[in-house]
């Protein structure tokens, strides 16, 4: 009896150790300082990292998380369903960053510490997102999450030299310097 006993005892302890509990939020704007609410109620829900979470807002959900970093979770959402059914519909969350899923919802975790057994480095840690606006806002291993609403650096080109029709080569005329080298001058490119 004791045996059983304290195998009970090390497998709740196993269990506890492995679980962290966070906050998950959906908001209505993209500072996610505006909390949403619905018929079902409001839009923040405290979870485990190693349940099939379950929530109502308008709809039942669930969410599993699948892995997580430092400051991210990778988790599958199943709308309809209060019981977690595997359906493809993987999103992103982090505490660093307000990300907007597909439906027009803004995430955001708080009071996240990591998620025991499934976490992973951060070097490691990627999110293959199908239901999030745009998708690739997703982490993918080694990179940080940016918000969609953060500008990203865009890189500047400029067009060819005109060609002069005194040029045989097709390169800018003899007077202008060129820009890329070779035949017909070449794009310039800047930044990111």
């Amino acid at each position: 009896r004791c045996l059983v006993f304290l195998s009970l005892l090390i497998c709740s302890f196993i269990s506890k150790v492995s679980s962290e509990q966070f906050t998950f939020e959906f908001f209505t704007d993209s500072t996610c300082s505006t909390i949403k609410s619905g018929p079902g109620g409001g839009g923040s829900w405290p979870f485990q990292t190693d349940q099939c979470n379950a929530w109502t807002s308008s709809i039942d959900n669930s969410m599993k998380i699948l892995s997580c970093s430092s400051s991210c979770i990778c988790f599958e959402q199943s709308a309809n369903s209060a019981s977690c059914n595997s359906n493809g519909n993987v999103k992103e969350t982090c505490t660093n960053t307000c990300e907007m899923d597909d439906q027009g919802s803004w995430l955001q975790i708080r009071d996240f510490s990591g998620c025991g057994s499934l976490q992973v480095a951060d070097s490691d840690y990627s999110c293959a997102c199908t239901k999030m606006s745009p998708n690739d806002v997703c982490t993918t291993a080694g990179s940080t999450p940016t918000s969609p609403t953060d500008p990203a650096p865009s890189p500047t080109t400029t067009a060819p030299a005109p060609t002069s029709p005194s040029s045989p080569t097709g390169g800018p005329p003899a007077d202008q310097p060129s820009t890329g080298g070779g035949m017909g001058g070449g794009i310039t490119s800047t930044g990111g």
